[in-house]
C-alpha cells in the first residue's frame, strides 16, 4: 500500500469535503457564509475550491504539454488545458456575477452557462456519473493488462478512494439536509457542489500522474 497516494486520493477529499459540509450545516451564521454565502453562493469556499483546481488543471496540462516532443502531443495537452479553462468559465457563468457586484445591478440572475440550462444538468450529471465509475473505479482494474503503451493511460488504482470520498460527502450533505439541518439554503438543489470539489481533485490528481509518467521534461536546446 502506498500510504502517499492514500492520503493524496483518499484521505485529503474526505477531510476537505468533510469541513465544507460541516461549515454549511454548522448552524453559525459566519461558517455558513464562509462555505457558500446566501446571497452569493459563488463567493463561497465550496465554489471558490473548485474554481481554484481547475486553474490548477489548466496550468498542469499546458505545462505538461511543454515538455513534449511531438507536436501532436502538445496540441492534446493543450486541448486538455483550453478544455478545462471552458469549464471554470462555465462554473462562474462567464463572470455574470461579479459584474452584477461591480455594477450593483440585482434583479433576478440570469445564467448563460448551458449546464444549468432546462434539464440539461440532469442528463450531464448522469453521463458524468457515469464516465467517472469506469473511468475511475472500473478501469484501472480492468485494463491493468494492457500493453504498456496504452496502460500509461489509465488512472491509478487509489482512483476509487477520491471517488468513493466525494460520493460520502455528497451523500452526508444530501442526508443533512432532508434532515433539516440548520443551513442558508444557498445550495438548495446544488448539493452536489460538495461532490464536485472531490471530482475536481481527482483530475488534477489523474493529470498530474499522466504527465509523470510522460517522463522528464525535455531539455532545451
Amino acid at each position: 500500500m502506498d500510504r502517499g497516494r492514500v492520503l493524496l486520493y483518499g484521505v485529503v477529499p474526505l477531510a476537505v469535503g468533510g469541513v465544507l459540509v460541516a461549515l454549511y450545516f454548522s448552524g453559525v451564521p459566519r461558517l455558513q457564509t464562509l462555505a457558500a454565502p446566501s446571497h452569493q453562493r459563488e463567493y463561497g469556499l465550496v465554489e471558490n475550491l473548485q474554481n481554484l483546481l481547475l486553474l490548477a488543471i489548466v496550468a498542469c496540462a499546458w505545462r505538461a504539454g511543454g515538455r513534449e516532443d511531438t507536436r501532436r502531443a502538445r496540441l492534446g495537452w493543450r486541448a486538455v488545458a483550453l478544455l478545462a479553462l471552458g469549464v471554470v468559465l462555465e462554473e462562474i457563468d462567464y463572470g455574470s456575477h461579479y459584474w452584477r457586484s461591480l455594477t450593483g445591478r440585482g434583479g433576478p440572475a440570469v445564467n448563460f452557462n448551458l449546464h444549468n440550462q432546462g434539464d440539461l444538468v440532469d442528463w450531464i450529471k448522469r453521463a458524468f456519473d457515469a464516465t467517472l465509475f469506469l473511468v475511475f473505479v472500473v478501469a484501472p482494474f480492468a485494463l491493468r493488462r494492457l500493453p504498456e503503451r496504452w496502460r500509461a493511460w489509465v488512472p491509478s488504482p487509489y482512483s476509487a478512494l477520491t471517488v468513493v470520498a466525494a460520493l460520502a460527502t455528497s451523500k452526508l450533505a444530501h442526508a443533512l439536509e432532508d434532515r433539516g439541518w440548520p443551513n442558508n439554503a444557498s445550495l438548495r438543489s446544488n448539493i452536489s457542489e460538495f461532490r464536485e470539489v472531490g471530482t475536481y481533485w481527482l483530475g488534477l490528481l489523474y493529470l498530474n500522474e499522466i504527465a509523470g509518467r510522460r517522463g522528464p521534461p525535455r531539455e532545451e536546446t
